[in-house]
């Protein structure tokens, strides 16, 4: 497509020697038609109604292609114009929407005050690239960033704590809000946090798995040591 438009734009360019070199042919033509010492352009071929007969044919079969053409290209490029900006912006409603998806996915673990997995880790980060152009998608993430930064952090008293996973899970639920807005996606705040499903037997899995990674990380740092009691086996006479 791009080597045709300058195709056509270097036609547009010399669009009037185009136009002479279509008025010269029936010339040239004409003078084929007898003897070249014999032809004058004040005697050409043929009678007045003829000729009129002729150009009028003539430069309405090479005008209507010209036009035709040139029609038929600007169509065909606002066509293809709209098609990619259509492709466009499916694409980026896509990346938008898995964004959303894995972070409802994955809420459970934020709202239920556990270890977040990488894949919500990820897709909170990449809020504020993908949702760049609706400000209210960004400030919610801002602020729900600046509430887990560590120097906002709470102390370890049980009545802070609470008041502190509440507010963080307030701010997570209204990215997800927003985020559904962005996307013409019909949500309640009360449906995002209280539509979580989160078994306890999967709850102790995922906290007993972190655990045992702390203990091997320890031992294999050296900062604690395995136990090893050697028992000797009596041999049968």
């Amino acid at each position: 497509m791009q080597y045709f438009e300058k195709f056509v734009q270097f036609l547009l360019k010399r669009l009037w020697l185009i136009i002479l070199f279509f008025l010269l042919v029936p010339v040239f033509v004409n003078s084929f038609m007898k003897p070249f010492w014999t032809w004058s352009p004040l005697k050409p071929e043929g009678d007045v109604n003829s000729w009129i007969n002729f150009w009028g044919n003539y430069t309405g079969g090479v005008l209507g292609a010209l036009i035709g053409g040139i029609v038929a290209y600007y169509i065909a490029k606002t066509q293809i114009a709209a098609q990619l900006k259509s492709d466009q912006e499916k694409y980026t409603f896509d990346r938008k929407m898995n964004i959303f998806k894995t972070i409802m996915e994955n809420r459970s673990f934020f709202i239920g005050n556990q270890v977040p997995n990488y894949d919500l880790v990820k897709a909170l980060n990449q809020i504020e690239i993908e949702f760049a152009e609706n400000q209210n998608v960004v400030n919610a993430w801002k602020s729900l960033h600046l509430t887990l930064s560590p120097a906002n952090f709470p102390d370890s008293t049980q009545d802070i704590l609470n008041s502190f996973n509440l507010k963080k899970n307030e701010q997570f639920v209204n990215i997800l809000f927003e985020m559904a807005l962005s996307l013409d996606l019909k949500m309640k705040r009360e449906s995002i946090i209280n539509s979580v499903y989160l078994p306890d037997s999967y709850t102790r899995s995922v906290t007993e798995q972190l655990l045992l990674k702390q203990k091997v990380e320890s031992l294999l740092d050296g900062k604690t040591s395995l136990s090893v009691e050697i028992k000797k086996v009596r041999e049968n006479s």
